[in-house]
């Protein structure tokens, strides 16, 4: 299982490498294995929509989208040390918050600009894992996207009903998706200092449970109103 946490922004990005640990920050290291965590940080990507294969070898940690040349600041970072993806283990990805994110949202989460989110989500785990093996089979996303207060009815359900839709045709077995918020500090606290994510699966199931509970909860709410 491969978790993958993108960043409101750059300066929440940030908050996440603050938070890995010193021992991990040795081990991260993007597919070649040559890359620092550090030298990551600074790799920009180009943000557009439609996805394009990198046309040389110069082009190593950066994903060219075809339609926009502006670069942006969007980053990846496999954050916790693997060899080769294994159903059975806990694996994290952060991504920065990138334009395409935000795009994502403004237009209501229409189909064609979630499959282009969705296969920059896939090209950043290929690259961390390799393109072999079934490292797409179960995908947990958490995602700031910023802005709105109804979390689950505004981002969670919208994007999730999309995914479900297209995440087959682009090669996931299973992708689950959930929204972080400050508002959701009491879920996982993206305001802090120092962004900690779980260390091991039995702490990520914990986490991905609160999530869930609270969309179990806010389900509730809303019967209980609209039945009032």
């Amino acid at each position: 299982m491969i978790a993958v946490f993108v960043s409101r922004d750059a300066k929440e990005f940030g908050k996440y490498v603050s938070g890995i640990p010193q021992k991990y920050k040795e081990h991260a290291r993007h597919k070649n294995g040559s890359i620092s965590i550090e030298d990551v940080y600074q790799i920009p990507f180009v943000a557009d929509y439609s996805l394009a294969e990198p046309s040389d070898s110069n082009t190593q940690g950066r994903v060219d989208i075809i339609g926009d040349n502006e670069l942006t600041d969007t980053l990846y970072v496999s954050c916790f040390p693997h060899k080769q993806y294994d159903a059975g283990d806990y694996n994290s990805i952060i991504i920065q918050g990138f334009k395409l994110k935000d795009t994502v949202r403004d237009v209501g989460f229409k189909e064609d600009s979630v499959r282009a989110f969705l296969l920059i989500i896939k090209e950043t785990i290929n690259r961390s894992f390799g393109e072999s093996g079934n490292a797409l089979s179960d995908i947990r996303m958490f995602v700031h996207w910023g802005n709105g207060s109804d979390l689950v009815k505004t981002y969670e359900e919208p994007f999730q009903k999309v995914c479900d839709k297209i995440a087959s045709s682009l090669g996931f077995v299973k992708l689950s998706a959930y929204a972080l918020s400050t508002r959701r500090a009491h879920l996982f606290d993206v305001s802090a200092g120092k962004i900690i994510l779980p260390r091991n699966l039995k702490e990520f199931n914990d986490l991905e449970n609160k999530f869930k509970d609270a969309k179990i909860d806010e389900a509730f709410v809303h019967c209980a109103a609209k039945h009032n």
